[in-house]
């Protein structure tokens, strides 16, 4: 996944450059947190189908009650806005996880499984580097040392699974398929 949308501008951008096609790859969207006004009161959020009986939603959000019913996160959560498709670049910063109201944008999730969990590569700037892309591989630390899961899989990756589902079903990338 790094390979295809991060490490030198990513596999699928270059080749969308490289077949001349128009303008900006873009990715589908599922849901990017960074839509709320705040993460206050906001315990654990992901951008990620949790499907329960009878149920599908598009993301899990867990906020303390006083938040979630204030006026500013209702008319988010209510909201009839339609996610669009993203440039590759607004996807990768857009956020996928909450925990305790601190942000982990899809390149940190991204790098994180490469660089910590996927076993293939050590990235020794990751622990002395971007501060940023620190607490968000510190966020996802202790998610996974909690031993969180979404339908059953552990949140990380479950989130990357996600991303490549996004990935494959835009309608940019279904284009370059045919």
């Amino acid at each position: 996944m790094r390979r295809l949308l991060v490490d030198k501008g990513g596999d699928l951008a270059r080749l969308w450059r490289a077949e001349d096609r128009p303008g900006t790859l873009r990715i589908a969207e599922v849901a990017d947190l960074r839509r709320f006004p705040h993460w206050k009161g906001l315990g654990y959020g992901i951008a990620y189908p949790v499907r329960m009986p009878g149920v599908e939603l598009a993301e899990l959000l867990l906020w303390k009650v006083e938040e979630a019913e204030s006026p500013e996160i209702q008319a988010v959560i209510n909201s009839d806005k339609q996610d669009a498709d993203l440039s590759i670049q607004e996807f990768l910063m857009s956020v996928c996880v909450v925990s305790n109201e601190r942000p982990v944008r899809r390149l940190d999730l991204i790098t994180y499984i490469a660089n910590r969990r996927g076993g293939a590569h050590l990235d020794r700037r990751g622990r002395s580097g971007d501060p940023r892309r620190r607490a968000a591989h510190e966020v996802l630390d202790s998610l996974s040392a909690g031993n969180w899961q979404v339908n059953q899989r552990d949140a990380a990756f479950a989130q990357l699974v996600t991303i490549g589902r996004n990935v494959v079903d835009s309608p940019d990338v279904q284009s370059m398929l045919a």
